[in-house]
């Protein structure tokens, strides 16, 4: 054994600029491995936040292909099919705002409104609120904003 270290200690000795460029390419690819792996790991954890954001805890989601949505009888079906907990219909749309007079041209930043049903709603999404109250169970002209919407607008 003292040999062989020896042996291996002569050869880094007689090409210096070899053992140097191994030493550096074994460094470089060992690096490039840990960063593809902390990208792959923040990228999964990316996805899964936004799967989450999304479905909440919901194991399925149907989705219309029409403007209209799921009809009723669609609906219906889904709440008596075996096995299913929840059914919590969503609409969703990207729309602007109304744009403000006074701010000039242009398109004003849009939004995602969602219509939701609160009671089964509730059962699959966490909705932490900054302020105010949740959403009624009787509904009415009510709405749940942003931090950030709301600070735009001047909400409190």
């Amino acid at each position: 054994m003292r040999a062989l270290n020896a042996l291996a200690r002569r050869t880094l000795a007689a090409r210096p600029l070899r053992s140097i460029l191994t030493i550096v390419g074994i460094a470089l690819g060992v690096g490039g491995l840990v960063a593809a792996l902390v990208l792959n790991a923040g990228l999964d954890a990316a996805a899964e936040q936004s799967a989450h954001d999304q479905l909440g805890r919901a194991d399925l989601r149907v989705a219309a292909f029409l403007e209209s949505g799921l009809s009723p009888a669609s609906v219906a079906a889904m709440t008596t099919t075996p096995g299913v907990a929840v059914v919590a219909p969503e609409l969703d749309q990207r729309t602007y705002p109304a744009p403000d007079p006074l701010a000039g041209s242009g398109l004003p930043v849009p939004v995602t409104v969602i219509g939701v049903d609160p009671e089964p709603d509730a059962a699959l999404h966490d909705r932490p609120l900054a302020r105010g109250s949740l959403l009624p169970a009787d509904g009415g002209n009510v709405a749940l904003v942003s931090v950030a919407l709301a600070r735009a607008n001047g909400l409190v």
